[in-house]
């Protein structure tokens, strides 16, 4: 559920590092399960969340066993496509399979988003064109809705997946990709933008 004991660290952490962060999570409502992001503001306060509208039904079992189930667990979310002040900027967020869909960040680039945070969890599916959609799409979103793009992906290995790594921050400049990470290990990307 939101709030939580956990979510009250990281707004704790938030504060303490004056830093605005969105956290991926899986959230109880009742009886349902949402693939939700929450927005924490610089100053600790939980500003917002989105809930994924677009879930994954799955891909076919690799030789490694990796597969996912999303909608087994997950409902569609159901809070429309909001954006958050957190001050320096307005946001909004699509979740993952979200980036294949261009209407969500149609409607906040139409509500007033300046940047579109797009934290993921994208495995390769032993796919050699997966990790080179990634890129693509982002910096398609970017481009197409004249505004920024901070796309956080997951790197290295984790049960026997792949994760395709690379998180970037796209301008809406042709969808110039002004900052980038490596497919494994952790690291953090920054880039000062013009909005």
């Amino acid at each position: 559920p939101i709030p939580n004991r956990y979510l009250d660290q990281v707004q704790a952490a938030a504060r303490q590092a004056q830093t605005a962060v969105i956290l991926g999570l899986g959230e109880v409502e009742g009886p349902a399960y949402y693939n939700t992001a929450v927005v924490v503001a610089a100053d600790g306060s939980l500003v917002g969340k989105y809930r994924k509208v677009h879930i994954p039904a799955g891909f076919p079992r690799s030789a490694e066993g990796a597969t996912t189930y999303e909608k087994m667990y997950f409902r569609p979310g159901n809070l429309g496509f909001p954006v958050f002040d957190i001050g320096p900027a307005k946001l909004g967020v699509q979740i993952c399979y979200d980036r294949q869909f261009p209407e969500g960040f149609r409607c906040l680039a139409l509500a007033g988003a300046e940047i579109i945070a797009v934290p993921t969890n994208m495995a390769t599916y032993e796919s050699k064109w997966r990790g080179q959609t990634l890129d693509l799409v982002l910096r398609t979103r970017a481009f197409e809705n004249g505004l920024f793009i901070v796309g956080v992906n997951k790197a290295g290995k984790e049960w026997g997946r792949e994760y395709v790594g690379s998180s970037l921050i796209a301008s809406p400049l042709g969808g110039e990709v002004v900052a980038k990470a490596a497919r494994e290990g952790d690291e953090v990307v920054t880039a000062t933008v013009d909005l």
